[in-house]
């Protein structure tokens, strides 16, 4: 690509623009995909991208120009990241930045400052719970976030944030004694007795203190089941998923497989929650814009439990993401939202093909397939099912006339999404696959599904 002679926000264009009042008091200041239209929803995925970067990096990204990002059929590669400045985690910090985007992306602003604000505060929930709601306020325009859009106290936020996990002779300790010491509403105490009961913490112990974690899955269940019943019950089990997400991504550091079973549960109390996709599209946001590195890149190679236990919690992720995807578009039907949740459809598909990838390249051992197929065919079919909605949901979009960018999908080179749906089927329609029909079956994932340009959502399950 030829190197532009003049960077765009030294121009005399976008030098106006910044430092001028960002949004006009009219105009509607968005968080979710779901009020986007067809131009906005192009720039979401980048905006996520940014949003999460600049949580984890402390720097902004300039240089960001439509014309430095390239379409390949699915989703959006950044071909130069321009240069970088570092920057403090405060509302002022993103006003010039964001000044320049505006003037950069024109018409797709509005999307890229959705998706940004989303992954910003997916990757600041617990360390900086209020810098959204203080740069919300400083970009000024009308906001149309619901008030259970984001339903957890920075106090609690917080306190999460405090909690610590470490490994000990016998097991992994917790220390959940910020958790224990701080005030809460009656509706984050329901959740905090709940994820003390699953810990095995004793409820109520004086200042906390660091206890050994024995983490009991059927008590949790059977704790968010009675939690239905409550009133207020969206939140308590929305707050208590955000806890175990946060307490999972601490344990992942000391204990890899406890933390895959406390995120995999996070999913699961999740998918009870409610049937409102703009109330769960803030927590996938966090389950996924949130996650540590080393989950994505161990420090060395994974033992076979290990990545049984990724095999689960992608597939539980990807049910949450379907579920999720499906609920926007009843969504679109009856009026309450303006676009799908594509983002969060793409996010489960590019996942399961990381993880897939990832099993391919650990192993060719039959046995190893053996011993991992009911995990395996779990999560095929659940990749089939997820391209199955998005088929579906390109259908509906194409029937009212909307213009997305996915509409060409299956025209790209091969390997696209009809390959891959068809190594999918090839699979689960065989009807007694053995072991060694699993290993010649992922020998030949790069012929059929596309595992490029997999982002964040690229897995190893071997040392980097």
């Amino acid at each position: 690509m030829t190197e532009r002679s003049t960077k765009p926000w030294r121009t005399p264009a976008h030098q106006a623009a910044v430092g001028t009042h960002l949004l006009p008091p009219t105009e509607q200041l968005v968080t979710s995909e779901l009020d986007l239209d067809g131009v906005g929803a192009a720039g979401y995925e980048v905006g996520l991208d940014l949003g999460r970067a600049s949580a984890s990096s402390r720097q902004l990204f300039y240089d960001l120009h439509p014309g430095n990002i390239a379409f390949q059929g699915e989703g959006y590669i950044l071909i130069d990241w321009g240069e970088a400045k570092e920057i403090n985690l405060e509302a002022s910090a993103f006003l010039p930045w964001l000044a320049d985007m505006r003037a950069t992306w024109g018409p797709g602003f509005k999307g890229l400052l959705a998706g940004f604000l989303q992954g910003l505060r997916a990757g600041t929930a617990i360390d900086h719970p209020t810098l959204l709601e203080q740069l919300r306020g400083a970009l000024g325009g009308q906001s149309t976030a619901p008030s259970t859009e984001w339903p957890t106290s920075p106090i609690f936020a917080s306190a999460l944030g405090a909690c610590s996990a470490s490994l000990g002779a016998e097991g992994v300790y917790v220390d959940l004694s910020s958790l224990m010491t701080s005030k809460y509403d009656d509706v984050e105490k329901i959740a905090i007795r709940a994820l003390e009961l699953a810990l095995t913490v004793k409820p109520g112990m004086p200042n906390g203190g660091t206890v050994l974690m024995e983490f009991r899955l059927d008590e949790l269940m059977s704790a968010a089941k009675a939690m239905k019943e409550l009133p207020h019950s969206e939140r308590s089990l929305w707050l208590l998923s955000f806890a175990l997400v946060q307490i999972g991504h601490k344990v992942c550091h000391v204990e890899r497989s406890l933390a895959l079973s406390l995120l995999q549960a996070a999913q699961l109390v999740a998918q009870m929650c409610t049937d409102n996709a703009r109330y769960l599209e803030s927590l996938y946001a966090v389950s996924v814009h949130s996650e540590p590195s080393i989950l994505r890149s161990p420090q060395r190679r994974l033992e076979r439990g290990e990545v049984f236990g990724t095999l689960a919690y992608c597939h539980s992720r990807a049910i949450t993401a379907v579920r999720l995807f499906e609920l926007s578009l009843t969504m679109l039907k009856n009026g309450s939202a303006t676009n799908a949740l594509w983002s969060v459809l793409w996010s489960a598909i590019r996942r399961i093909r990381g993880v897939e990838d990832a099993f391919a390249r650990w192993t060719n051992d039959p046995d190893d397939y053996e011993a991992a197929a009911p995990g395996l065919l779990a999560l095929v079919k659940a990749q089939a099912a997820s391209i199955a909605a998005l088929i579906s949901g390109l259908q509906e979009a194409l029937e009212r006339g909307a213009h997305l960018p996915w509409h060409g999908l299956m025209e790209k080179e091969i390997p696209n999404i009809t390959t891959e749906f068809e190594w999918c089927r090839a699979l689960v329609t065989e009807r007694r696959p053995t072991p060694e029909f699993f290993a010649k079956h992922f020998a030949q994932i790069h012929s059929s599904v596309d595992t490029r340009h997999l982002g964040i959502f690229e897995v190893s399950f071997d040392e980097r």
